[in-house]
C-alpha cells in the first residue's frame, strides 16, 4: 500500500469523524441547554454547507464563504427558534415531532433548489 493513498484514508477518516463529533457535540449542548430533542441536526449542518456551495458558485471566496455559512445557518436558526421551538419549550415529544417536520422541510427545500446530485466545492 502506498504511503500517499494511506495519509489520504486517514486524513478523510479523521474528516469524516470531526463532523459527526461536531453534531453529537451540538445535540448534546442544545438539549442540555434548552431540553429540546432537535431531529433536524443534521439538515442544519446541511444548510450550512449548501449556504457555503451557494457562496462560492457566485463568486465569493472560499474563506469568506465559510462564515457566510455560518451566518446564514444562525439567521435560519434564529428564525426557526422564534417561530417554533419557543413556542414548545418543556413538551418534549412536541419539540421532537416539530424538528422531525422541520428535517423533512429541509430535505425536500434542498432537493427543490439544488436537485439530487450537485457539485462540490473545489480544493481552495
Amino acid at each position: 500500500m502506498e504511503l500517499d493513498f494511506l495519509a489520504t484514508v486517514l486524513l478523510s477518516s479523521l474528516s469524516s469523524a470531526s463532523i459527526l463529533l461536531i453534531a453529537t457535540i451540538g445535540l448534546a449542548v442544545v438539549y442540555g441547554l434548552m431540553g429540546v430533542i432537535n431531529l433536524a441536526h443534521g439538515e442544519f449542518l446541511m444548510v450550512g454547507a449548501y449556504s457555503a456551495l451557494t457562496a462560492t458558485q457566485i463568486g465569493i471566496p472560499y474563506l469568506l464563504a465559510i462564515p457566510f455559512a455560518v451566518a446564514m445557518t444562525m439567521l435560519i436558526g434564529a428564525i426557526v427558534e422564534v417561530l417554533i421551538i419557543r413556542k414548545l419549550y418543556g413538551r418534549i415529544f412536541d419539540t421532537m415531532l416539530a424538528t422531525w417536520g422541520l428535517g423533512m422541510i429541509f430535505n425536500q427545500g434542498a432537493v427543490l433548489l439544488f436537485g439530487t446530485v450537485t457539485p462540490g466545492i473545489g480544493m481552495p
